[in-house]
């Protein structure tokens, strides 16, 4: 939630810089969902932690905060920064080694997502409250995963300790593409119901959510 709070106030910030010049039509808002990463890189990672000792947990909370402008009644550009999901596994095992011999080994790995992007918005009026909307854009995703191993081994009375610890990071650029339903709770907040898509090289991360815009 925390790097939610600095998306809002981020784009809050751009409002406001921004609102002297063109406020009529300038609009900021954010959402929060949940997210499913899915693709080959996340079921190779779901296969490595498959066997006995592990587990494999999928963090679904998604974040989004957008500031965006209304070019006319049906087209809109946004500028946004969400957080699209997490999956961890972890591995954990004892045996035994000969007499008076013992190991133990633990493993825990992370992957996650975050982009920026912009995206093109056309909407067309369902009732006076109620736009349908889709939108495209592009969008520039970052993915990381980090872990971290210990292991133990106890032999005759004596313990010995190693540990290790790795980070590896991707980004590349990418379209999304979503489907949503505005209803105007005033005149200048709205309620949105969202869909999107977002490609992640041969990945992608689909987010159902919720949010709040507030229109200038």
């Amino acid at each position: 939630m925390k790097k939610f709070g600095i998306v809002l106030a981020t784009a809050a910030m751009c409002a406001a810089l921004t609102a002297p010049v063109m406020a009529e039509g300038l609009y900021i808002g954010g959402s929060v969902g949940k997210a499913k990463i899915s693709g080959p890189d996340v079921n190779e990672f779901k296969d490595w932690y498959s066997g006995d000792g592990t587990s494999v947990s999928t963090d679904e909370r998604a974040f989004k905060g957008f500031v965006g402008y209304e070019l006319n009644d049906n087209f809109a550009i946004e500028a946004f920064a969400a957080q699209l999901g997490q999956v961890d596994g972890s591995w954990s095992g004892t045996g035994d080694c000969g007499t008076g011999c013992s190991w133990s080994d633990s493993e825990r790995d992370a992957m996650k997502v975050h982009t920026l992007g912009v995206a093109l918005r056309a909407s067309m009026p369902i009732t006076n409250s109620i736009d349908a909307y889709g939108k495209i854009g592009v969008h520039h995703w970052r993915g990381s995963n980090k872990g971290s191993w210990e292991g133990e081994l106890v032999d005759s009375g004596e313990t010995l300790t190693a540990s290790d610890s790795w980070s590896e990071s991707g980004s590349d650029n990418a379209v999304m593409f979503g489907l949503g339903v505005e209803y105007e709770v005033t005149g200048n907040i709205s309620m949105l119901l969202e869909a999107e898509r977002y490609k992640l090289d041969k990945n992608k991360s689909t987010v159902a959510s919720l949010g709040l815009a507030y229109k200038f």
